[in-house]
């Protein structure tokens, strides 16, 4: 069943104030971290600071972002939206500050960040094909594996490729994180320990995994 055409901004939830608040979220992350760059290297610019975020950076980005959406944001958004049971119908609930308003981030007037939250309101997802042309790309789809797969191994020459992260440098850091905490005035350290935590128990079983598979190994051979 399919909405009406030319509704999606009257009666869809997400499109009565979810999808913007969501986006205020984000992009106040995004803003906040090319500051933070910034103030730590004077010679970045933010340009150079956006290009280098990666598409794992923008998830994580992401995830934090919707967590800062509140139900009552969502639930304020479907009764805009005309989704009720009209027996309990309830008077939509005033939350223009979280719904639609975010406080500008230092360095930001307020009508320049509201203006990089909606800079792609009308920006267009993807364009509808026809039949004729889904049917192309799937017909044409065998004959251009073979040219990707070829052009990937010259691709892959061009990457930065990061080392992984061992142990006692995730140790290291978060020594630095406790000592920051410290010198701050921070009394509250549960997170931090729930955050050593987690990375020791993370730690160890990826150690037990690394046993399990040389056990396995040695047998084979």
């Amino acid at each position: 069943m399919f909405l009406p055409p030319r509704t999606t901004s009257v009666i869809q939830p997400c499109d009565q104030g979810i999808i913007r608040n969501l986006k205020g979220h984000y992009r106040s992350q995004v803003v906040h971290k090319i500051i933070d760059d910034i103030d730590a290297d004077d010679e970045l610019s933010a340009n150079s600071i956006a290009k280098k975020l990666t598409l794992l950076d923008a998830i994580h980005m992401l995830r934090k972002a919707w967590n800062n959406v509140t139900s009552s944001t969502i639930v304020n958004c479907f009764r805009k939206g005309g989704f009720f049971k009209p027996d309990v119908q309830q008077p939509v609930e005033s939350d223009n500050s979280d719904d639609t308003n975010f406080a500008a981030p230092t360095g930001l007037t307020n009508e320049a960040f509201q203006q990089f939250i909606s800079h792609d309101d009308t920006l267009d997802c993807h364009q509808p094909q026809t039949d004729e042309e889904i049917c192309a790309a799937f017909t044409q789809q065998d004959s251009t594996s073979t040219t990707v797969n070829e052009s990937d191994d010259s691709d892959n020459d061009d990457h930065d490729y990061l080392l992984p992260v061992t142990n006692g440098e995730v140790k290291t850091i978060l020594g630095r994180v406790r000592r920051f905490l410290e010198e701050n005035g921070c009394e509250d350290f549960d997170r931090l320990y729930q955050l050593e935590d987690l990375c020791e128990t993370t730690s160890a079983a990826n150690r037990r995994q690394r046993t399990s598979r040389r056990v396995i190994m040695t047998r084979v051979h």
